[in-house]
């Protein structure tokens, strides 16, 4: 079996699909392109592939992390690939076979209706997270590595390691700050190992 690894983009109306339903997008594509992708073993086989970081639900993204195992080697996969996803998804690229476990933030730009107050100067930004044991308060600042923000505009990159904050939790913490203030678009541009 051959591993491969792709970076993919997810956009316009595409983003109102959830993790499991952009599997179900690629496992059909998969399927109608005939690309010899290698299936688990047991009762209900099931393709081998997985989505690194699930994107939230209304996020654009143009560096999604696909892995797949292939059973051999096919020549044109991404253009094989590309002529069956729907609009809003394209294989962008073949990526190396690197630990994703060395990615450390991903980050994010969140565009708001109106200008964003620079909040994240340091001081404790808390926030009440839903956990598995319940709710709790977290302080997001220590998990955040970076944020700038520019006008309407705020780039931040967020924790890939537990606790995982999640664009939901930055836009509670501004729109605490500032009620009126909406977003209208959150993108995913990248990692950091």
């Amino acid at each position: 079996m051959f591993d491969k690894r792709l970076e993919f983009s997810k956009t316009g109306r595409a983003r109102y699909l959830s993790h499991l339903d952009t599997m179900r997008v690629f496992q059909r594509a998969l399927t109608r392109t005939e690309i010899p992708v290698a299936y688990s073993l047991g009762f209900n086989p099931h393709m081998k592939l997985s989505i690194a970081f699930p994107l939230p639900l209304g996020a654009e993204s143009e560096c999604e992390i696909i892995t797949l195992k292939l059973e051999h080697p096919v020549s044109g996969f991404l253009d094989k690939l590309n002529a069956a996803l729907p609009e809003g998804f394209r294989a962008n690229r073949e990526l190396p076979l690197f630990n994703l476990d060395n990615i450390t933030h991903i980050k994010y730009e969140i565009r708001f209706t109106e200008t964003v107050e620079n909040i994240f100067d340091g001081r404790p930004l808390i926030v009440t997270k839903k956990t598995k044991r319940g709710f709790e308060d977290l302080d997001i600042i220590p998990h955040i590595k970076d944020a700038v923000t520019d006008g309407n505009l705020l780039r931040i990159d967020l924790s890939a390691k537990p606790p995982m904050i999640s664009p939901a939790l930055v836009l509670a913490v501004v729109k605490l700050n500032q009620p009126e203030i909406e977003n209208t678009m959150i993108k995913r541009i990248g990692y950091i190992m």
